[in-house]
């Protein structure tokens, strides 16, 4: 995956980056995650990469690594 990809907007308070995907907490509590996904990192139940972020319900949010 290549390419610069920006977070929605919003008010964040943790983010995380791992060698090729990204997650962010945001202040509402809510999640966002975006790029390389091949072994589930995402946390959204599949294994197909995004390079759009992808809200994640709340409850997943307490489960982010941050």
């Amino acid at each position: 995956m290549d390419g610069d990809v920006l977070a929605p907007a919003g008010d964040y308070t943790n983010i995380s980056a791992g060698d090729f995907h990204t997650c962010a907490l945001k202040k509402d509590g809510a999640g966002v995650c975006w790029g390389k996904n091949n072994a589930g990192q995402l946390g959204n139940g599949g294994t197909a990469s995004s390079n759009v972020p992808f809200s994640l319900w709340t409850y997943h949010s307490a489960n982010l690594c941050l």
